[in-house]
């Protein structure tokens, strides 16, 4: 498939934090749910210690043990924390756990305020939302707006997607998300990766975006290798200053702009601007399009490749089309030349098999015999057609109106320029996609650094989902037989 739609179409439109099954009007009904608890005091509902202190800056609660706060419909249980009664604020440390409807949040410490209901985790977080999973060293969540942001070493994964980027901010209620710096997303069910600097999501717009050199690369077919056991990967990447998708009912558009770079095994091609159609399993290249292939370049106005199945079949230019075929090593100077208004390429199992000129065709062929050069042939015709075999040029044929000469080696030899059609140019910028960062092609299991996936216990690239029950609140609430005061809460 080719390679724009890799990350994208795989993905579901990259919706990463909203879980199977949840409908926009769930999200909305859960929205509503929200108390406007701003401003409310932070309730302790029980700890098994409690300490009252008074400082300079005010009362503080010093609670150990079983401790459980409240506001609203939010709940937060930790092993110890230091509430500031006039401030409104909880510094939380040990088991930290938050929970506000369907979304758990777990770090080692935390610090929440009450005023804003923003809770700010450190030193490892976790936050689960139904099926969703998102690790990093730190991030808060605000309560109130529903948005999270997360920095350090991020990684989201759900049942078809992971990204792993240096910050994260996403909002539940229009399930908009934005991810900043080194961003790395993989498809899992067929491993399509896409590098970025920043990639955001408006799921409600059917829309997505990657800008700063994004780079999207997926493996297209296995092929044999040889021996009977081993095996090559083809894999298709698409550069470019912007990746856009566009996902339509009938049709899903992916769109490359600016600096377009695509390669593929014997395949390369530059563009101002690349489209794919999913559907109709097809790219379209414009702005100064060209396409290299095996020894071959084909311009035009505008081009386009043909790939059914996943397999390259054709490629069709439009308008001021010209394909030239570079001579081998020992005729390196020498270019067999094919112009019309419309050109097509033929291919079988990734193999040039011939060139096709229609509406006012020229060229110009080189012969050969037994590794000599004998001359060339100029032909003008309606229509003309190149067969070519291991990459060159094995006969040619022209049909209707043709006009026709042979120019003997002696004559071509000393006078090579003139055997060059009008508007022939050579382009020797072929691109070969390097990775930017020597971690670029590796799996996100891999680009986590080791103390990390210590700490989380993060053994294979896939988290193992389960479920996070809601937080049972009665054990920590006082029985008959526990007298433990836990102070007015008016104060």
């Amino acid at each position: 498939m080719p390679a724009l739609a890799f990350f994208l179409l795989l993905t579901g439109g990259f919706n990463i934090l909203q879980s199977p099954g949840q409908t926009r009007d769930q999200l909305k009904v859960e929205a509503r749910s929200v108390d406007n608890s701003r401003n409310q005091p932070v309730v302790l509902r029980y700890a098994d210690t409690l300490e009252l202190q008074t400082r300079a800056s005010g009362e503080f609660r010093i609670t150990s043990g079983r401790v459980s706060f409240t506001q609203g419909n939010v709940v937060v249980l930790c092993d110890r924390a230091v509430q500031d009664i006039a401030r409104n604020r909880v510094n939380l440390y040990g088991n930290v756990r938050f929970q506000q409807g369907s979304v758990t949040m777990m770090t080692p410490r935390a610090l929440y305020d009450g005023n804003t209901r923003d809770l700010r985790g450190y030193d490892s977080v976790m936050l689960v939302d139904r099926q969703t999973v998102l690790l990093a060293r730190n991030g808060s969540y605000n309560s109130g707006t529903r948005k999270a942001r997360f920095v350090d070493d991020v990684m989201v994964e759900n049942d078809s997607m992971l990204i792993i980027t240096d910050v994260l901010e996403y909002e539940r209620d229009s399930q908009n998300s934005y991810a900043v710096g080194n961003v790395l997303a993989v498809a899992k069910h067929n491993g399509s990766k896409l590098w970025g600097d920043t990639l955001t999501n408006v799921p409600q717009q059917h829309y997505t975006v990657a800008r700063g050199n994004p780079l999207l690369c997926r493996v297209d077919t296995l092929r044999a290798g040889n021996d009977s056991t081993a095996t090559t990967l083809d894999s298709i990447c698409i550069r470019a200053e912007v990746l856009e998708a566009f996902r339509e009912a009938e049709l899903d558009r992916y769109v490359a702009t600016d600096n377009v770079e695509l390669t593929r095994e014997e395949l390369s091609a530059r563009a101002g601007r690349l489209i794919f159609e999913r559907q109709n399993e097809l790219i379209r290249l414009y702005d100064a399009p060209i396409i290299w292939m095996d020894s071959t370049q084909l311009t035009g106005d505008s081009i386009l490749v043909l790939i059914p199945n996943h397999q390259l079949q054709r490629i069709e230019a439009d308008g001021a089309a010209f394909a030239a075929t570079r001579g081998d090593s020992a005729f390196a100077e020498r270019y067999d030349q094919l112009a019309g208004n419309h050109i097509d390429i033929l291919v079988h199992a990734d193999t040039l098999r011939g060139i096709l000129a229609g509406d006012e065709a020229f060229s110009i062929t080189f012969r050969y015999d037994d590794g000599y050069a004998e001359g060339a042939i100029r032909n003008a015709a309606d229509s003309i057609r190149i067969w070519f075999e291991g990459g060159q040029a094995e006969r040619a044929v022209a049909i209707r109106e043709v006009d026709a000469s042979f120019v003997p080696e002696f004559i071509v030899a000393p006078a090579l320029e003139e055997y060059k059609l009008l508007d022939f140019k050579w382009v020797d910028d072929r691109p070969a996609i390097i990775p930017r960062r020597e971690n670029e092609l590796a799996t996100p299991y891999e680009r986590l650094p080791q103390s990390f996936k210590a700490e989380h216990g993060i053994v294979s690239p896939v988290l193992q989902f389960q479920e996070f029950p809601a937080a049972d609140t009665s054990r920590f609430s006082p029985g008959d037989e526990q007298k433990k005061a836990v102070g007015d809460e008016s104060r």
